[in-house]
């Protein structure tokens, strides 16, 4: 064996390991099995080859949104949804995180204009949009309250049961009830 030729063996081992490095750096797949009490899924990664059997990824953990002084954490991503595997090292281990991925059949885009802002959890629906925030309810009870903005302060409420609503100065609490409000056009 000569010198060159080991040298070269080494240098295409050594550029297998980087490229096989760099492709897992960031994986995409769906969840396929979820803890709650972890704080963790597993995610298909692919097919093994010799076998056909799904390649699962360790237990790994959604990237946190800010965990210091202020902690924000999102719901644990559903099964079946599309998620990025981020693993820094190019090896799924401690270091690994997953972030949201791209819309699927499964988990489809909410229906939305170019100018809104959508967020979705079961039945409730919250868009923001230059002008309006509209907080929604829908299925069974169904009930929605809009925000406006158009240089005054304006509420819309769309099937309402009872509001409280607190006065700053005095701290006192009163509630509303739907039959004591009279009809009244949106300029009065």
């Amino acid at each position: 064996m000569s010198y060159v030729g080991d040298t070269l063996r080494e240098m295409a081992r050594l550029l297998a390991k980087l490229n096989r490095r760099i492709a897992g750096q960031r994986m995409r797949g769906p969840v396929v099995e979820r803890d709650e009490k972890k704080w963790a899924v597993r995610v298909a990664l692919g097919d093994d080859p010799e076998t056909g059997e799904q390649v699962l990824s360790d237990w790994i953990s959604p990237r946190a949104e800010s965990a210091g002084a202020l902690k924000r954490s999102s719901v644990l991503p559903s099964m079946g949804e599309n998620v990025w595997v981020v693993s820094p090292s190019g090896d799924v281990g401690a270091d690994s995180y997953i972030e949201p991925a791209s819309w699927s059949d499964a988990n489809k885009r909410p229906e939305q204009k170019s100018d809104e802002a959508i967020m979705t959890y079961h039945d409730n629906k919250q868009t923001l949009s230059p002008s309006r925030q509209r907080f929604e309810r829908t299925g069974a009870k169904k009930s929605a309250v809009d925000v406006r903005s158009e240089g005054r302060v304006a509420l819309e409420v769309h099937q309402l049961k009872g509001l409280k609503i607190r006065v700053h100065e005095t701290g006192e609490w009163f509630r509303i009830k739907p039959e004591a409000l009279m009809p009244t056009t949106e300029d009065e």
